[in-house]
């Protein structure tokens, strides 16, 4: 992405300003770029960048259900991970990307902040911090 784009940047803003060109911004409009795989990837990082630096952030606490592939299931406390592929948004992965389970609801598709999640003590269940905006 940064060749493509032609990113010539050392510190934060100037990243910001990199993503906001023209280039990058048409770049990002190709379905394909910086490739089929990776396109939403990209889109979600680029949305990272438009939290305004005034807008709040906090920590949430939440616990959320779980379906646990029946070989799979971790010990509480364990890390865990989250896809970012469209069609498995609600899939649960461990720290080697190896499918566990899956959430009961998707997790909102729209946050910009750090998600922690680790399998919780109660059966079915994950343990969630988020510290980002509301």
């Amino acid at each position: 992405a940064v060749a493509d784009g032609g990113g010539a940047f050392t510190k934060g803003s100037e990243l910001r300003l990199w993503l906001r060109s023209g280039a990058v911004e048409a770049l990002g409009q190709n379905p394909d770029w910086p490739s089929s795989e990776t396109h939403l990837l990209w889109k979600q990082f680029v949305r990272a960048f438009d939290v305004p630096t005034n807008r709040v952030w906090g920590r949430h606490l939440a616990s959320v259900e779980v379906t646990w592939r029946a070989d799979k299931v971790p010990a509480a406390g364990t890390v865990v991970r989250f896809s970012l592929l469209p069609g498995r948004e609600s899939a649960v992965f461990g720290a080697d990307f190896e499918h566990l389970g899956d959430l009961t609801a998707p997790l909102r598709p729209d946050r910009v902040g750090l998600l922690l999640a680790s399998a919780g003590v109660e059966p079915g269940t994950l343990n969630i911090i988020y510290l980002g905006p509301s």
